[in-house]
């Protein structure tokens, strides 16, 4: 019977640490359960903190009208499209009305220069003419000395 009773002991004693270990892992379990909670609370706490600017953010945003906000957008869009064709039109007119005055006065300034350039031809042929007529007249006045003497 000692011999029993040492076995049931160890058999007991074994069941007891089976036992301690069982109550340190459900200690643990607590532990981390707690710390779980705790982790939640904190989690929850700020969900909550959040939930009262999100809900303003909502409110804001459902209380903007985008479909009007697009078609004051597109209406902006639009006229600047047609203020920038129009000083487009505008810069090809001013174009066409500089070159067309350019090739005006350079028509004009060769008119001009071809009526100069006659002139000039017609004065330097009449100079022409004149000096040959002046060098007979010389001439003849020189042989007609000549002769005389």
């Amino acid at each position: 019977m000692p011999t029993e009773l040492i076995e049931k002991l160890g058999q007991f004693q074994d069941e007891l640490e089976k036992l301690k270990k069982a109550t340190d892992e459900i200690k643990d379990a607590g532990t981390v359960a707690k710390g779980s909670v705790e982790l939640v609370e904190k989690t929850s706490e700020a969900f909550n903190n959040l939930l009262g600017p999100l809900s303003e953010l909502i409110k804001t945003i459902e209380g903007i009208d985008f479909p009007r906000r697009f078609d004051e957008l597109y209406r902006m869009l639009d006229a600047i499209e047609r203020s920038v064709n129009s000083i487009g039109v505008q810069i090809n007119n001013a174009k066409e009305e500089v070159k067309l005055k350019v090739e005006t006065e350079v028509s004009e300034s060769r008119k001009i220069f071809a009526t100069e350039f006659e002139k000039q031809a017609k004065q330097l042929s009449l100079l022409k003419n004149l000096s040959f007529g002046l060098i007979i007249g010389i001439i003849a006045c020189i042989i007609m000395i000549a002769m005389k003497s």
